[in-house]
């Protein structure tokens, strides 16, 4: 597991914004992204560039360390990949429905696959977005995560 903050890890001058996103845990159940990717390099590539904006993240590759993060420390978005190593993403989403432990926390699928209306509906949580690999660059997804973790954003 990676798990990104500022640049050494403390708020500066620059650093205000991680402490506004702290700032607002409370609303969304964490200042944290918790990334779901197999795939080192792009695993790295979402984590800069969420880090480069100052946004707490984390990062896990398989669908149990998923499940084990969550549980010890529930996060504001969720950026899921479905196709992991041995379980996959819905694999995460079916073993913590019952928990409500993401009630409070914005879903992001990504994920190459193309996904059928049963897929959508097996992976329906609160606010979830279906974002594909194919359409969306890492720079869309740290300004979608970002309008997620501000207050009074209309669009969540």
């Amino acid at each position: 597991m990676l798990m990104c903050g500022s640049e050494n890890g403390k708020a500066n001058a620059s650093g205000d914004r991680l402490a506004e996103l702290q700032a607002i845990a409370p609303v969304f159940g964490s200042g944290t992204v918790l990334v779901v990717e197999d795939d080192p390099s792009l695993g790295q590539v979402l984590t800069e560039t969420l880090i480069h904006k100052e946004i707490t993240t984390q990062l896990v590759r398989t669908a149990e360390d998923a499940v084990e993060e969550i549980q010890r420390s529930q996060p504001g978005v969720l950026l899921l990949d479905l196709m992991l190593p041995g379980d996959d993403g819905f694999t995460v989403i079916e073993r913590l429905r019952g928990d409500g432990l993401l009630n409070d926390t914005h879903l992001l699928v990504y994920t190459a696959m193309d996904l059928t209306t049963g897929d959508r509906e097996r992976l329906q949580l609160g606010h979830t977005e279906f974002l594909s690999k194919a359409n969306v660059s890492p720079q869309d997804i740290e300004r979608r995560v970002s309008e997620l973790m501000t207050p009074g954003d209309d669009s969540v």
